[in-house]
Order: C-alpha cells, then sequence, then structure tokens
C-alpha cells in the first residue's frame, strides 16, 4: 500500500490543482491510517509490556531508566 501513497502524493505534488488525484490521496492515506492502527493494536495485544521492556534493554538500574522503571511498577510488572 505504501507505493500507492507515495505515487498518489507525487502526483498531487506535481499537480494540486487536480481534485480527483487529491481526493485519491487523501483516500489512500486514510485506508494507510487505518491499517496501521489496526496493526498497532494487535501488536499492542500480542506483545507481554513487561517483557518488551526488558527485552530492549530499557529497564535497568540507573536515573536514566526511571521512567521504564516506574512505568513497570505503576502497570504491576514483576521485576
Amino acid at each position: 500500500m505504501v507505493p500507492h501513497v507515495v505515487k498518489a502524493a507525487r502526483i498531487v505534488l506535481m499537480n494540486p490543482s487536480n481534485q480527483a488525484s487529491v481526493e485519491h490521496f487523501e483516500l489512500l492515506k486514510k485506508q494507510w491510517l487505518e491499517n496501521a492502527e489496526k496493526l498497532r493494536s494487535l501488536v499492542d495485544e500480542a506483545i507481554d509490556t513487561a517483557a518488551f521492556i526488558r527485552a530492549n534493554g530499557m529497564f535497568t538500574t540507573g536515573s536514566s531508566n526511571y521512567y521504564s522503571w516506574r512505568c513497570l511498577q505503576l502497570c504491576n510488572f514483576e521485576r
């Protein structure tokens, strides 16, 4: 879908007064955003947040990672 959005954007960039092209671009953009949001929601449901934070090295001791630690604490996750 990304190639279609990019191509439609280029067409609008080259001819911004073409209303049909603008509407087509807006429609593709809306569809892409809806798909991205759906994907984000599915990934959020599938991921164990605490394990994800730990696996990415964001959960270590130290002041620089206070907010990651605090997030886990507020979510009642085990260390």
